[in-house]
């Protein structure tokens, strides 16, 4: 047998492997942001999943204390239908200290919006991830972001 082939075999399935295994990092950042003062302050953003069978997003609350008000949120949105997370509710399963809450899915193709906002008081840090899973056999690709809300 070559083993030129087997070397090419062995790095064409490494290849398809770590591409599966990287995807989840190729959702888009919206990058550290804060949210101002009042209760229910929200940032809003726009994107297209344009080949997809979902989107998802997930937020992570960026300030400590953590597990306490406010809360951080997320909600996704598309027509009329919308799935909604919030990161730090007690006990502590994700969104803590930067670890990302779970995440908001809906399926479709097309325009989404994102939402995230705070249940309480208080000027809130955040960090938001926006991702758009393809239709198999494609894989999950990262959105453009839009900003059509800063509060």
């Amino acid at each position: 047998m070559n083993t030129k082939m087997f070397k090419g075999v062995g790095a064409a399935i490494s290849l398809i492997v770590g591409m599966g295994a990287a995807s989840p990092v190729l959702a888009t950042s919206t990058g550290r942001q804060t949210l101002g003062t009042p209760t229910g302050a929200t940032d809003v953003f726009t994107f297209n999943c344009g080949f997809s069978s979902n989107a998802a997003a997930n937020v992570a609350d960026l300030d400590p204390p953590f597990n306490v008000p406010p809360r951080m949120r997320v909600m996704l949105v598309k027509g009329g239908a919308a799935a909604q997370r919030e990161d730090d509710t007690p006990p502590t399963t994700g969104g803590e200290d930067g670890a990302a809450s779970g995440n908001a899915v809906l399926p479709g193709i097309g325009n989404f919006s994102v939402l995230f906002f705070k249940t309480a008081p208080g000027v809130e840090a955040y960090e938001g991830n926006v991702v758009c899973n393809g239709l198999p056999p494609a894989f999950p690709f990262n959105p453009v972001l839009n900003r059509t809300q800063n509060q």
